[in-house]
């Protein structure tokens, strides 16, 4: 994205410092009407760096990327990550050693600005990262600034939808979650020493943020429940669950409150509004 340009470098370079020895292929997908500057000095000889034009969706990104691709293993990371100088050689040895499918390693913060107390108990909501501040592993969930796949799973789409997603017209969250739910028998596999270092812009550490990207998921996993057949009255009662346990006293219990509020409104409104047939946008 255009406003991370001041990352693609120390993104790239630490690809470029992989201790790694085999051949890679570097693949970055540019967003419309905006060309990258690479100021990179010595490429290794194992490395291959292409840019490519691509639309405005992370999907259709992704998509280009499969095709323009010529290895059996697809990684995908984003323009504001840095990765570890290991992170490749721990992350193939992974997934050759276990014949992964799909495969994912942990995302740890990078903050612009000092975090505000007032946000710790909501820390893990803004970017969906595996270790907090602390060094904590929290999650374990796949998160798509560093997974990957065989390039010839067996899937029920092989591609990603290119309207869901960031940059997607019709949902703005849940292009992995929906790739993965139409793999058939993916063998997968978090490798949690496969570590990637994540810059979290400014304006996303704030509670708008929190919210918007709450219900944002919430219209991305009622939508994608929809379209595989998921159960959407479960995840009904998981939101409304959520909601008594914030009434427990704590000293967030005003903001917790209000979040879970949000949230259950726009599961109950969502619900509603994709229970008509003809309010749930085509994908293919």
């Amino acid at each position: 994205m255009p406003q991370r340009e001041k990352y693609i470098d120390q993104c790239i370079n630490s690809i470029v410092n992989q201790n790694y020895k085999e051949e890679i292929e570097v693949i970055v997908a540019q967003h419309p009407g905006f060309q990258y500057t690479l100021k990179l000095s010595e490429i290794p000889s194992n490395l291959i760096i292409k840019k490519i034009d691509s639309g405005k969706s992370l999907s259709k990104k992704r998509n280009d990327i499969i095709a323009k691709s010529n290895g059996d293993y697809i990684i995908f990371i984003d323009d504001d990550v840095v990765v570890e100088s290991d992170w490749l050689i721990i992350l193939s040895n992974e997934f050759l050693k276990n014949d992964y499918d799909i495969f994912w390693g942990p995302a740890r913060p990078i903050y612009e600005k000092n975090f505000p107390e007032k946000l710790d108990p909501f820390e893990m909501l803004i970017g969906g990262f595996h270790y907090n501040r602390k060094g904590e592993l929290k999650r374990k969930g796949l998160i798509g600034c560093n997974f990957g796949f065989k390039k010839k799973i067996n899937h029920k789409r092989g591609r990603f939808i290119e309207d869901l997603g960031r940059g997607g017209l019709t949902v703005q969250d849940g292009e992995e979650t929906l790739f993965i739910a139409e793999a058939i028998n993916p063998k997968m596999g978090f490798i949690k020493k496969a570590v990637v270092n994540h810059y979290v812009q400014s304006e996303r550490v704030n509670f708008c943020y929190i919210i918007k990207n709450r219900c944002s998921n919430v219209k991305a996993r009622i939508f994608i429940n929809y379209i595989i057949g998921g159960n959407n009255k479960d995840y009904l009662y998981s939101r409304i669950k959520d909601f008594v346990i914030a009434l427990k006293p704590n000293k967030s219990i005003l903001m917790s409150l209000f979040l879970q509020s949000c949230v259950l409104f726009s599961t109950i409104y969502f619900l509603v509004i994709f229970s008509n047939k003809n309010n749930i946008p085509e994908i293919d």
